[in-house]
This record gives C-alpha cells, structure tokens and sequence, in this order.
C-alpha cells in the first residue's frame, strides 16, 4: 500500500483511473491524419507501438539505437515536461534530435516507455 501512496504522490494532478491503468489513451496526429486516439499499454516503447499500428510518417530503421531519427515525435509542453524526468534525454538521442529538424518539445520516439503521464496527451508524428 505505501507503494501506491508514493506512486499516487508522484503522479499528482491525473485522474485516480490513469494512475493504476493497465492502458492509457493517447491522440496521435501526422500531417491530414488523425488526431486519432488509441488505447496504449503502459510500459510499452511508443516507436515500437506506433510503428505497430502502421502510423504514418514513423519508421525505426535503426531497431531503435538513436541512429536514423526516424522515429522523430513532437509532445505537448506538459508531457515533455514529464518525459524529461523519468527519460532523461542522452548526449546520443541530442546529437540525433540536431540531425532531424529538431523542435524545443523533440523526442525519439524509441527511447521513451508508456506510463501513466501520457494518458490524454496528444502526440505528433511530423512528416517527412
């Protein structure tokens, strides 16, 4: 129980249901698609799910190594604010962010996990 009180602390300012969620929902938009919203597992890699679903304009060339930058995404300030903290951004994922028209709220997509904070964050797959 002292678990999930510290778990609740941290996650302050979500609905009790997103916290303990097996699932989150997430809007992803790219170029004339979407938004379209889908119910994302928490703990999944969000290239990995994206590419899975066959969204447009994502490809992960590189297996996820923070090489190719093809899984470029743009997040809300809010959820990039929350990213930064549980997945802080490495000197390899900067060096390829500056290769790929890089935005102040950039992430690649490979390096970040589903938790609860993406639940009714929106996120954009920029094109091509």
């Amino acid at each position: 129980m002292l678990t999930s009180l510290s778990r609740s602390t941290v996650l302050s300012g979500m609905t009790f249901s997103a916290r303990f969620a097996s699932t989150v929902k997430i809007a992803f938009r790219s170029g004339d698609w979407g938004p379209e919203e889908f119910d994302v597992p928490v703990g999944t890699v969000l290239a990995k799910y994206i590419v899975e679903k066959k969204m447009p304009n994502l490809k992960m060339s590189c297996g996820g190594d923070m090489i190719c930058g093809r899984c470029h995404v743009h997040l809300t300030d809010d959820l990039f604010a929350k990213t930064i903290e549980a997945f802080p951004i490495s000197e390899d994922e900067e060096d390829t962010l500056d290769d790929n028209d890089r935005t102040p709220n950039s992430r690649l997509s490979c390096q970040l996990k589903v938790t609860p904070e993406f639940d009714g964050q929106e996120i954009i797959i920029p094109v091509e």
